[in-house]
């Protein structure tokens, strides 16, 4: 059993540049778990002979309390833009950056966590995200769209590809009811490869994911 309590907090800023263009910038903390992880011991069997079957179960009651640990994941910067077209719509466009090389455990001065460490250093890399997206209005009818390319974490791509997706709304202001629905659709490819050895061919995966999302809103 493995038990685990984080921290982290974020910090965002918008500035309206002029009436129409918006700019802002949000800070993701890294979050910081402290971990514990408990095991329990048992003993199962199974026999059988001329006179049957037998099984036999003992578990007594051993718990075993390893030390905890601290594990930080990497944080995110994001900056974005956006145009305002009166209130017709707008155009909106996002960076975040994540360096995932910035996972750790700790204490680093553990020999274990610091092999690890390395090791995540080696396999893991930056990751981009792009995120462009619009709105516009018909009177009471609201148009959406929007289209995202996330890069892979690893350094190796070919085992996580990046992320390609796109997205659909369609919007009604009933007055002071709304009703929006959405489609998005994901895709990525990965490679996993079974065995270490014999059958070492990895087999790769082109995975879509679609979602739709039907929402109705009040206001007060």
């Amino acid at each position: 059993m493995t038990i685990g309590n984080g921290f982290s907090f974020q910090l965002g800023a918008i500035l309206k540049v002029t009436n129409e263009l918006r700019a802002g910038f949000t800070y993701n903390s890294p979050t910081w778990f402290t971990i514990s992880e408990e095991t329990t011991q048992g003993i199962s069997t199974f026999a059988t002979d001329s006179q049957g079957s037998f099984t036999n179960n003992i578990f007594p009651n051993i718990i075993n309390i390893y030390p905890s640990y601290r594990l930080q994941s990497p944080g995110k910067i994001t900056g974005s833009l956006a145009y305002v077209f009166g209130e017709q719509g707008l155009i909106s466009f996002d960076y975040s950056r994540r360096d995932h090389t910035n996972t750790q455990f700790k204490p680093t001065s553990d020999p274990f966590f610091a092999s690890q460490n390395n090791e995540m250093n080696n396999v893991f890399a930056v990751a981009n995200t792009y995120r462009v997206g619009g709105e516009y209005k018909i009177k009471q009818i609201s148009l959406r769209g929007g289209y995202r390319l996330e890069e892979s974490p690893y350094s190796d791509d070919s085992f996580v590809g990046d992320l390609t997706g796109y997205s659909l709304g369609l919007g009604y202001n009933f007055g002071n009811t709304k009703l929006d629905f959405t489609y998005d659709h994901a895709q990525r490819i990965t490679s996993n490869q079974l065995y270490s050895v014999g059958l070492t061919d990895a087999a790769v995966l082109d995975t879509n994911n679609s979602n739709f999302t039907l929402t109705l809103g009040f206001n007060l």
